[in-house]
């Protein structure tokens, strides 16, 4: 049984004299979330980072240790890591204003350290998003697939017949059971001919086989667009 422990650590860089005692409630909400999610050892930290021309980057940093869930990233760290700093975000409430930057850092049991950052302002996009992503699955999961074509842009950056993905979908919901939930686990942004895409990866629960599904959407574009669904079985 893992030990779920949290510790907090506040580096005073930044003026928390002009802060409560309890002004930082968010962001242990925010830790909280992370070990609901991963288990583990968890802690945060406040700073701020200066560039050598003046300029101040006050971030939250995030640090998770001791995470039977986390082992199986070691390869693809950024995955937890983006799904770290997103947990946390969705936490922050008004506290979000505070951040420039959320950071998460990793530490594996072999003693491999990664650190990730990602600004509020791609966070978020990221949970914008995230009410699109929803609102396919819920299609999905109730079937209405009529409402759902439409969404899908077959003819932009990456190709393929959506007819046919609609109909490959048809057939594999009949496989694998009813749709229980969705659950992150992380995004990437990545750039396809000079195009920004945002790629959105999770686990869809289910009454008989759960399964990594993704989208990819442009992130900069308010519209309900989605440039490709991926099923990993």
């Amino acid at each position: 049984m893992i030990m779920m422990t949290r510790y907090t650590v506040l580096f005073l860089i930044i003026a928390v004299a002009q802060c409560s005692c309890n002004s930082f409630n968010n962001e242990v909400k925010g830790v909280d979330e992370v070990i609901s999610y991963y288990g583990g050892n968890c802690k945060y930290s406040i700073g701020i980072a200066k560039s050598i021309n003046g300029d101040k980057d006050q971030y939250l940093e995030i640090e998770l240790s001791n995470s039977e869930t986390l082992e199986p990233f070691i390869d693809i760290p950024d995955f937890p890591a983006s799904n770290i700093a997103y947990l946390c975000f969705n936490q922050l409430g008004t506290s979000k204003e505070r951040y420039d930057h959320i950071k998460s850092v990793l530490i594996f049991k072999n003693g491999v350290k990664n650190t990730f950052a990602y600004s509020t302002a791609q966070l978020k996009i990221v949970a914008e998003k995230m009410i699109l992503v929803e609102r396919v699955v819920n299609l999905i999961k109730s079937g209405n697939f009529k409402d759902l074509e439409p969404m899908l842009n077959d003819s932009a950056i990456i190709k393929y017949n959506k007819n046919i993905l609609v109909s490959s979908i048809r057939k594999l919901e009949s496989r694998l059971g009813n749709i229980k939930g969705f659950r992150s686990i992380g995004f990437q942004f990545s750039t396809i001919g000079g195009i920004e895409i945002l790629h959105i990866s999770g686990i869809i629960s289910r009454t008989k086989t759960n399964h990594q599904f993704s989208i990819d959407v442009y992130p900069y574009l308010n519209d309900n667009q989605v440039l490709n669904i991926q099923y990993k079985l």
